[in-house]
């Protein structure tokens, strides 16, 4: 009687072909409802993320402004490039954020970054970089799609008409350069900072001229197809874009394929003419 009991046992404790079928199945199946949540969990979690590191650099923007008399942070463009670090702090061309990102050396950047005008009212180096930015470098190469050894340490830029050095354009008396922060006449409406695509991000600038009916820098769409952006009077965005140009994996050529929707949008947030704006 003992032994049959026994036998009876184990034969409870296994389970049959059929049986592990049906649970490998079920697993199955509900891994297939829980990743795409997960996954929507995740895109949402870097989405605020990303949100809060552009309010924490308008407020930074904003407090620089307050410390200065008004007087915005400066900008530049790759003509006013600073890429080497200074021992002694001392930098003419010093701006909002130094250093390219076209350059593969990290502690140089990172020291660039944590010298520039603005980080003293940032004080970290994590709003720089949205998450979901996977860009960077790897071995010598760069890379802007895929997972990079050496992620990059900044994947947001600064609108080029705020208080340039050098203006971007030859025919700039025919556009507005912000140097005060009374200059901005529609604050709600004038964006400062926003997500740059890895494959036009180098110095702190994000070219976007109302005189050139193409683009010259990308947005990024790391979120949903779209870019975070702040505003001058402190709140952030998320935009979504529909021009196939910024869609791409690698945008190249630079001309709008949805008749300038996007492109118009954009511009007419950066700046306008010396007449004001007319919207």
């Amino acid at each position: 009687m003992h032994l049959h009991l026994t036998i009876k046992r184990q034969r409870r404790a296994g389970f049959t072909l059929i049986e592990l079928l049906v649970v490998g199945a079920t697993i199955a199946v509900l891994a297939g409802m829980l990743l795409p949540a997960l996954a929507s969990t995740r895109t949402q979690s870097h989405t605020t993320t990303c949100l809060n590191n552009e309010a924490q650099l308008a407020h930074a923007w904003q407090l620089y402004a307050d410390a200065n008399n008004g007087t915005l942070v400066r900008t530049a463009g790759e003509d006013s490039l600073v890429s080497v670090v200074s021992p002694t702090k001392n930098y003419r061309l010093n701006q909002w954020c130094m250093g390219s990102l076209d350059t593969i050396s990290v502690a140089t950047n990172r020291q660039l970054i944590m010298d520039s005008l603005l980080y003293k009212y940032v004080g970290s180096l994590a709003p720089y970089r949205c998450p979901s930015d996977t860009s960077g470098w790897t071995g010598r190469a760069k890379i802007t799609h895929g997972v990079a050894q050496l992620p990059s340490l900044r994947s947001i830029s600064m609108n080029c008409w705020i208080n340039p050095i050098n203006p971007w354009a030859p025919d700039s008396q025919k556009v507005t350069s912000f140097r005060g922060i009374s200059s901005i006449l529609r604050p709600s409406a004038t964006w400062v900072t926003i997500d740059e695509n890895p494959n036009s991000i180098n110095d702190g600038w994000l070219i976007c001229d109302p005189n050139s009916s193409t683009w010259i820098d990308y947005p990024a769409t790391y979120h949903d197809q779209g870019s975070s952006l702040s505003f001058a009077d402190g709140h952030v965005e998320i935009k979504h874009w529909r021009d196939p140009t910024l869609l791409l994996s690698n945008p190249v050529g630079g001309a709008p394929k949805d008749g300038k929707v996007d492109l118009n949008w954009l511009t007419a947030r950066a700046t306008y003419g010396p007449t004001g704006p007319t919207q």
